[in-house]
């Protein structure tokens, strides 16, 4: 630990050296080298960079989970697996993922894809079927008008 920072997250402390950068304990934001001013008057700390996606702390998962009655409830993610109450109906349910509207969107998303899939499949058998008729029928007319090229 080295720089004293003061961080957006709140955060005041030592810094935690990560590679070649300095950054937050408590949200992992970069911190950029050497001190720079902050709003307290004459206090000087090292600001932090937020430009780093890698090093923004993750915004934690909202599931939307119907009740049995309907209710949707929204719960974060560390909340799955756990018992809960609806406020609307007092029903007691266990909020699952595989219950959200969000995965329930991604289950019919992928359905969707591969029923695409299929049926892009089939339209090329189709298309393949119908030339090999084709010129199956094209061969069938040359040899029907012209009886004498096949018995040579």
């Amino acid at each position: 630990m080295s720089d004293t920072i003061k961080c957006i997250c709140g955060y005041r402390g030592p810094s935690v050296p990560e590679g070649e950068f300095e950054v937050c304990p408590i949200c992992r934001g970069r911190v950029r080298g050497g001190a720079w001013p902050v709003a307290d008057a004459g206090s000087t700390a090292p600001a932090v960079d937020f430009d780093d996606d890698a090093l923004r702390p993750p915004e934690p998962t909202i599931y939307r989970i119907p009740c049995p009655n309907g209710h949707v409830l929204k719960a974060r993610e560390e909340m799955l697996g756990e018992q809960v109450c609806c406020p609307e109906c007092n029903a007691f349910f266990v909020l699952r993922a595989s219950d959200s509207v969000e995965f329930r969107r991604q289950q019919a998303q992928l359905r969707a894809e591969a029923e695409e899939r299929a049926a892009q499949a089939w339209l090329k058998r189709a298309i393949w079927a119908a030339v090999i008729i084709g010129v199956s029928f094209v061969i069938m007319l040359v040899i029907g008008l012209n009886p004498g090229l096949i018995r040579r």
